[in-house]
């Protein structure tokens, strides 16, 4: 009886071992799954997911911009999340395996009206959460305001900053040469031409150009400057208006 008793109280005991380190594995199990879950949530929402270009081979981290023309094909994007996640924007098709087809000309034909940033070819688009921003050069074409004043005197030695380009962040010609300012004196009498291009490589525009004149200035007109208590009097007339006064003469 006491070989038995033993017997049965070692059986209790491996049973109740086993059922111990199945609620272990249990909870293991329930512990790795949450975890799992957990991680899957963390990685769905808020991550700072990439994109790629296709097209362009460029890899974009969120906030991130990059450019295309007007009429370039359409480009295949493809985000890194590791589950599918959606791609949303104007000019986006969303194929449902983490990769999207961007339509430049589509998009700029979808574009909120100006003033808008889409009015301009500056389009933001979604993948996850994150967004980018996509720029396509020649959705509009750019703009120069006209140059003001718009004649300048030969002696004028003085570097003119240039500004007046729409969008942003293009560059100046000046006599089909880069600049960012001009100078009469340099230039030399003549019309000479300021356009604005944006883009670059086999993506660019290019503003309508505005012209600007230099004037030949005409030597002083007074002979005999006026004095007074003495002192001879030194007057300063503006370029232009020299020449009109000598050409009233000539033509007079």
């Amino acid at each position: 009886m006491i070989l038995l008793r033993i017997g049965i109280d070692i059986d209790k005991a491996i049973f109740q071992l086993k059922l111990r380190m199945r609620r272990i594995q249990n909870i293991a199990i329930y512990t790795s799954l949450t975890l799992g879950l957990l991680m899957a949530a963390i990685n769905s929402f808020g991550q700072a997911n990439t994109i790629t270009s296709g097209n362009q081979g460029i890899t974009l981290n969120p906030g991130g911009t990059i450019n295309y023309c007007i009429h370039d094909a359409v480009d295949l994007l493809t985000g890194n999340h590791p589950n599918i996640r959606p791609f949303s924007g104007k000019g986006i098709t969303d194929n449902g395996d983490n990769t999207a087809s961007f339509d430049p000309a589509a998009a700029v034909a979808a574009a909120a009206p100006a003033p808008s940033p889409e009015s301009e070819g500056i389009f933001t688009i979604t993948y996850n959460t994150n967004t980018y921003t996509f720029v396509v050069i020649g959705a509009v074409a750019p703009t120069l305001d006209p140059i003001d004043p718009n004649s300048y005197c030969s002696n004028d030695n003085i570097d003119y900053l240039i500004s007046g380009g729409a969008p942003a962040g293009g560059t100046y010609y000046v006599n089909g040469n880069p600049a960012v300012t001009f100078n009469p004196s340099v230039l030399g009498t003549g019309i000479h031409t300021i356009i604005y291009q944006v883009g670059s490589g086999a993506c660019i525009a290019y503003s309508d150009p505005q012209t600007f004149n230099v004037v030949l200035a005409p030597p002083s007109l007074l002979t005999n400057p006026p004095r007074f208590a003495g002192k001879m009097i030194q007057l300063t007339l503006p370029c232009t208006f020299l020449q009109q006064v000598v050409l009233s003469r000539v033509l007079g």
